[in-house]
């Protein structure tokens, strides 16, 4: 005889899927993001990003500037229950208009980090190091070659 807890437990299934907003990390000054479980504990990522360019640095916004970004990763989680290590990587593709001319953004992206996510739906929250290496000498963004970061994103798992 089957208990009534054992038949709802068999019903239930884990969510596999992640939306969140993350700020100052891999997609640049922010970032919408879509993430699908792809096994036990690896994720797959993308994000879009669209705003108006400042420097990273603090000297300001530049006058009719705009980046969009794209950040695709993959990444690994370990750990049960609601509290994981994550480690990521992966790249950010994107466009930087200044005036009427467009540059290409082509990075190696990383995310090494704290993870809260609890096994059933609920909310995500992950902070850590996004660090920014410039591929292309186009439009070297954030900045020149490698650029460190940190983020913080919030969300929800479903």
């Amino acid at each position: 005889m089957v208990s009534t807890l054992d038949a709802s437990s068999q019903d239930i299934k884990a969510p596999k899927n992640s939306l969140y907003l993350e700020v100052f990390g891999s997609g640049g000054l922010y970032s919408i993001n879509y993430e699908r479980q792809v096994s036990s504990n690896l994720y797959g990522r993308f994000g879009l990003a669209t705003f108006k360019a400042i420097d990273f640095m603090g000297d300001g916004p530049e006058v009719d500037d705009r980046i969009t970004t794209f950040p695709v990763m993959i990444a690994y989680l370990s750990g049960d229950g609601k509290n994981h290590f994550e480690i990521a990587g992966g790249m950010l593709f994107g466009v930087k208009s200044e005036e009427e001319v467009n540059y290409k953004i082509i990075d190696l992206i990383a995310f090494i980090g704290y993870r809260y996510q609890p096994p059933v739906r609920g909310l995500i929250f992950r902070v850590g190091f996004t660090p920014f290496l410039s591929l292309d000498n186009d439009a070297t963004y954030p900045d020149n070659d490698f650029f460190p970061s940190a983020g913080i994103s919030i969300g929800y798992h479903f």
